[in-house]
């Protein structure tokens, strides 16, 4: 298990992405909402903060603690999080897609994870 608490990890990689191996161990971290798993957690998850990844520049993967909704990992929900969802909405997806819930769908319950941290900054 790797707890990245209310901190961040860049994992740095050549040739093909780790970022689906690594959303796996978020999901397995997440557990169904407990973040109780084996995988990566943050022992800091809540119900308006839990684990976001996203490919970084530099043949980089960046896994940190995370509002839902801040698909981008910029610290912010903003419209450009909301355009991201919008854009993967009804489809499978990571978390810089919208899947904020790792349930591996965009969807309403997606949304309202983004809507309620709308706005809000960390």
């Amino acid at each position: 298990m790797l707890d990245v608490a209310d901190g961040q990890v860049l994992v740095r990689h050549e040739g093909a992405s780790p970022v689906a191996q690594l959303a796996g161990w978020v999901r397995d971290g997440y557990a169904g909402g407990t973040w109780g798993g084996t995988g990566i957690v943050s022992s800091l998850a809540s119900t308006t903060h839990g684990v976001g990844y996203a490919p970084w520049p530099g043949n980089a993967v960046l896994i940190r603690w995370a509002r839902y909704g801040d698909a981008n990992l910029d610290g912010v929900v903003d419209s450009l999080d909301l355009s991201v969802v919008l854009g993967w909405y009804g489809r499978g997806a990571l978390w810089f897609g919208g899947d904020f819930n790792y349930d591996g769908a965009v969807d309403f319950a997606d949304l309202g994870l983004l809507l309620g941290g709308y706005g809000m900054v960390g």
